[in-house]
Order: C-alpha cells, then structure tokens, then sequence
C-alpha cells in the first residue's frame, strides 16, 4: 500500500513533465480589439465579433486568440494559446503498406 502512495506521486510528476506545454494564457483586452487581432492572424481564419462580443483568431499552426464575450470576467480579456505540438500535425501523405508493421497482405 505504501508503494502506491509513493508511486502515484512520481507519475503523476512525471506525466505533467512529459506533456507538451499549450503557453495558455489569460491577457488583458486592451491593445487587442478586433482590428488588431485580425492584422495579426497570420493567414489564418479569423472571426468577426458575435452578438456576444467575442471575436478571435485560429492560426494554421494552431495557435490562436479569442477576446470577449459577456460579464466582467470575459468582455475584458483574452485568452490565447500557443500552436498545437508537432506530433498532432496531420500527415501529408497516405500510409503505405510497409508503413504498417506486420501487414500480412501481399501485392500480387
């Protein structure tokens, strides 16, 4: 039992170590209102203020940014990320059949 009380720990350490970090953060909305986000998006899409107030944008390499929206908390923030890790990047090409281990289907 002792064992699994020290191990947990380890793991769990270890688990959040080994991830990749997102750079997430919370900022303040001045100096970022719709004008300026959609300068800086990049090339990639960008989304116009809602009803809600919120507007944003999501670059091609996955970061982004989304500003607004109702009540205290939201109408004066933004909240931004940094872009997806390498290993989520989708592939270019199809897998062949050597890319499979074992594959047993011979082309004939």
């Amino acid at each position: 039992m002792k064992t699994h009380l020290l191990v947990s720990p380890v793991v769990l350490a270890c688990a959040f170590l080994l991830t990749h970090p997102t750079h997430a953060k919370t900022i303040n909305i001045n100096g970022h209102p719709p004008g300026t986000v959609k300068k800086s998006c990049r090339g990639g899409t960008y989304f116009a203020p809602s009803d809600q107030g919120v507007y944003g944008c999501l670059n091609k390499d996955g970061s982004g940014i989304v500003c607004g929206g109702t009540g205290d908390n939201f109408a004066k923030t933004c909240d931004t990320w940094g872009p997806a890790p390498s290993d989520a990047t989708p592939r270019t090409t199809l897998p062949r059949r050597e890319d499979i281990p074992d594959h047993t289907d011979k082309p004939q």
